[in-house]
């Protein structure tokens, strides 16, 4: 089963008490022009880092505009993929939405239901329908709604994180930042394995590094290793899995394999790494 961090959309992704007033019936907060998108800081280097450690991206987000009649479901999904353009491709897993709202206008939507916050619906929904093990599994949100939802679900108390405000965390960066410590190799049992470049330092060209460090997550999500942490310098990945020395010798052959066919088609058949993998950090 694979990990999560079940993210909040407005105010934990993307600006949305800051912007303009939007037209009645929907009210000030509710996003409903995708023009107007705009990542919070931070937000697409804290995704990026979150799916290079092994995790599964969810989108969970109350949208009772839509029972207000403010946006309809098409609206909503325009919004929604907005952020996806705005993060790096294949960032974000799945958006779940929650259109109903008891005090809606639109009679279709304007009930309570489960899915609603702080419902768990949503995070039970996605962990049926992606194979998610809660209790394995993350939150981040900005409401106290998206805790109780998450709590609800079976994600443990502790590794549901308040962002804003009052919550003790500043933002969505400082939540991955709490999230990977607990995944740290200082703190994590498991093999580390590393990856020298033949030459040079390819890595320090920033798709080179991106692609190699998301080479890694596609592996683990691939094979169902759980890759505890991430590094990468100039010359090097360094990788730590959930399971043996000869399990991290295995993954790391595989990452070699991928990655230096897509170094070769791009330098005319260099290669990027050479044939020995090293263990240790």
């Amino acid at each position: 089963m694979s990990r999560a961090v079940f993210l909040d959309r407005d105010e934990t992704l993307n600006r949305a008490d800051s912007l303009p007033a939007p037209a009645p019936p929907a009210r000030p907060g509710d996003v409903t022009d995708p023009d107007l998108i705009e990542l919070l800081p931070g937000v697409s280097r804290a995704c990026s880092r979150l799916r290079a450690a092994g995790l599964r991206l969810i989108v969970y987000s109350n949208q009772g505009v839509v029972a207000r009649g403010g946006l309809d479901l098409r609206g909503v999904e325009r919004i929604n993929d907005r952020i996806r353009e705005l993060l790096p491709a294949g960032t974000i897993d799945a958006f779940y939405v929650c259109p109903y709202h008891p005090a809606g206008h639109l009679p279709r939507w304007t009930r309570e239901h489960p899915w609603r916050k702080p419902g768990s619906g949503m995070i039970t929904a996605a962990a049926a329908e992606m194979g998610l093990d809660l209790r394995e599994s993350w939150a981040v949100g900005d409401k106290p709604r998206d805790i109780e939802s998450a709590i609800a679900a079976g994600i443990p108390p502790d590794r549901c994180l308040g962002i804003g405000g009052d919550a003790g965390l500043a933002d969505l960066a400082s939540a991955a930042d709490a999230i990977l410590a607990r995944n740290s190799p200082g703190t994590a049992r498991g093999a580390t394995v590393r990856l020298r470049a033949l030459h040079g330092s390819p890595l320090a060209d920033v798709r080179t590094r991106a692609t190699v460090i998301a080479a890694a997550g596609s592996i683990a999500e691939r094979t169902g290793v759980r890759l505890v942490a991430v590094s990468a310098d100039d010359r090097s990945i360094t990788v730590t899995i959930d399971a043996d020395r000869l399990a991290g010798l295995g993954f790391l052959a595989e990452l070699r394999r991928n990655t230096n066919a897509w170094f070769a088609s791009r330098h005319t058949g260099l290669s990027l790494w050479g044939e020995a993998v090293e263990d240790g950090p």
